[in-house]
């Protein structure tokens, strides 16, 4: 998200902490420090997904579920 993209946000502001370029950040360094399970951060799109999901036909029963889209963030059940 643009939190973390643009221009002086969050992976710039870790890259010039650690001395890497943002690049290293968004594919190596981010996902380890979050200790992602899937070793990558999150696109907007596969949020999106769950919501079309969500919100399709294939899904009508779905009531009082909790989906986190987090890349294996939350470790907890």
């Amino acid at each position: 998200t643009p939190w973390w993209t643009d221009d002086g946000g969050a992976a710039d502001i870790i890259a010039d902490q650690a001395g890497v370029g943002r690049d290293a950040v968004m594919d190596e360094l981010a996902p380890e420090m979050m200790k992602l399970t899937t070793g990558r951060l999150v696109e907007p799109q596969e949020v999106a997904d769950v919501v079309a999901l969500l919100v399709s036909p294939r899904s009508a029963s779905i009531t009082g579920a909790d989906f986190a889209v987090d890349g294996g963030f939350l470790k907890a059940v």
